[in-house]
């Protein structure tokens, strides 16, 4: 989600029912690549929800299903240093 999501960003994922999800939500899940993403909530489809980056000029051509979807974005720190000030100093940043 670059450029809001830049390099070194830290950002916390809560999980969340399938059903719960809405339009407007910024999700993680797992592209049919293997790359796992966030982009936003666009439209609910019958096979799953249409997502698209906020830099993107088109949504992704993968489907956020219940079976690829991570959780949904609780919170962003934009450097070690801010999340660690809120988790300790235990952050796993790989």
């Amino acid at each position: 989600m670059a450029p809001v999501l830049t390099e070194g960003t830290i950002v916390v994922l809560k999980p969340i029912d399938f059903g719960d999800l809405e339009v407007g939500m910024d999700v993680g899940y797992t592209m049919k690549t293997g790359e796992p993403v966030i982009h936003r909530l666009m439209e609910k489809w019958d096979g799953g929800w249409v997502v698209q980056g906020l830099n993107n000029p088109a949504p992704d051509p993968d489907l956020v299903t219940s079976d690829n979807l991570l959780g949904v974005l609780l919170a962003v720190f934009y450097n070690q240093g801010e999340a660690e000030a809120v988790f300790g100093s235990q952050i796993n940043s790989e």
